[in-house]
């Protein structure tokens, strides 16, 4: 299998860049590296999503949860109509700024804070970067030739400032915080990574072992360090904001499946006395239903690729592939292929019942990608969405209105799979 072999097609990422590349310090990241210096940082970075990094993460993340639901509502005492898309990047962006930085970011209450319109300069769609993005992607060396980049100055200049200014402060004044940062100033020192070792965080380990054995050390620099809160940022912030307004929208769309949803977390929330933690999500399997069969029909990365590292004949073809090929696997197109998911446009969460997955081959559903590449974040971003919306669904119902695009209709130009126009619904109390 293309994602999980050890060679010849390692993993590798498309657009990677050379240690000494001068494409600038923020490519540096788990993302665009490949190879020894790739698998040694994976190694050092695999602690900080264990379990019990989670569990310290998800007060910061009810917090912000309740600061949304706060905000909210007034629209909801009038039953208006919202564009839930940018809501729910309010959110996240919220989280990242809490978990990753130790920072308030105040998103949530400032939709033009600096850090949103860090993630708008990145993440809104254009002509100009889909057409950049693409030639990255099929032809790096031609879009070195004609000067084509997809970063801008002014977010790695904003984004390095961020992270050197905040390691500077908490080295002078001694200040600790329990986020994502510290891990990587821990390392930064050269201090070991306490590593959970529960059966839940297996996979983690799993996934590394099937990569590339060899290693390179190296010094973890504040460059690295932007890099890779950078990379998170991303990650963290536009994947679960569009899983998270999808979910919104397939709710609405059906609403049988909204009450029954609503149902079980109010259930689960009562016994919790009404507090969002980690068991409490972890307890919500209709929710966790719900969030697959989602990122199913609407996956944020349609497409995963790899490079062929040498020369290499897929099995039980004539097709041969040299080295630099890259191999496009296209996600959305098994999880819409009526052979693994019959009715692949209905949306039914019982797909995911632990019986109807069985009866899946592998490899068919693939919303984090798989193997050594398979997203370190996942659980994390997955957290976080499931978060946000506990805290919504709890006090909020969703409906379709009038500017609800039904079917859904696909940004063309947008780098993810995000709701063209938006995602607008309305919303109004539950109780």
């Amino acid at each position: 299998m293309t994602l999980v072999a050890r060679r010849p097609l390692r993993p590798g990422a498309p657009g990677s860049v050379p240690p000494r590349s001068p494409l600038g310090a923020v490519l540096h990241n788990l993302v665009s590296l490949n190879g020894p210096k790739w698998k040694s940082l994976r190694t050092r970075l695999t602690p900080t999503f264990t379990t019990g990094k989670l569990k310290n993460m998800i007060d910061a993340m009810a917090e912000c949860s309740l600061e949304m639901n706060t905000v909210l509502q007034a629209t909801a005492n009038n039953n208006s109509i919202i564009e839930v898309k940018d809501m729910a990047g309010n959110f996240t962006t919220q989280v990242i700024g809490s978990v990753i930085f130790g920072l308030q970011f105040n998103s949530i209450k400032d939709p033009d804070s600096k850090f949103r319109q860090i993630g708008r300069e990145i993440f809104d769609p254009s002509y100009k970067r889909a057409v950049t993005l693409m030639m990255n992607t099929i032809s790096p060396k031609m879009s070195k030739l004609l000067g084509l980049s997809s970063r801008s100055k002014n977010v790695e200049s904003f984004f390095y400032g961020l992270v050197k200014d905040t390691i500077h402060y908490r080295e002078k004044n001694g200040v600790t915080r329990n986020d994502f940062l510290q891990l990587l100033i821990q390392l930064k020192n050269k201090e070991t990574l306490v590593e959970d070792r529960s059966k839940e965080d297996a996979h983690l380990r799993h996934q590394l072992d099937l990569g590339d054995s060899k290693t390179e050390q190296f010094e973890m620099t504040e460059s690295l360090m932007t890099a890779q809160c950078f990379v998170f940022f991303l990650a963290g912030f536009e994947t679960s904001s569009t899983t998270m307004s999808f979910v919104l929208y397939e709710l609405a769309v059906n609403p049988d499946i909204q009450e029954r949803l609503g149902a079980e977390i109010d259930d689960v929330l009562e016994k919790y006395k009404g507090k969002i933690t980690y068991d409490a999500i972890h307890e919500m399997s209709y929710l966790d239903k719900v969030v697959n069969e989602t990122m199913r029909k609407h996956p944020p990365a349609p497409n995963l690729t790899r490079i062929c590292t040498e020369p290499f004949t897929l099995q039980g073809t004539n097709l041969k592939l040299q080295k630099g090929d890259m191999v496009i696997i296209p996600s959305m197109g098994f999880h819409h292929d009526p052979k693994y998911f019959p009715n692949p446009d209905q949306f039914d969460p019982e797909r995911f019942s632990e019986e109807n997955k069985k009866m899946r081959p592998s490899y068919t559903y693939l919303p984090f990608g798989e193997g050594p590449r398979m997203c370190i974040g996942m659980r994390f971003g997955l957290m976080q969405a499931k978060v946000g919306l506990v805290g919504l669904l709890s006090r909020y119902k969703f409906s379709v209105c009038e500017k609800t695009a039904i079917p859904m209709v696909y940004d063309p130009v947008s780098m993810l799979l995000t709701a063209k126009n938006g995602v607008h619904l309305t919303i109004s109390n539950r109780k």
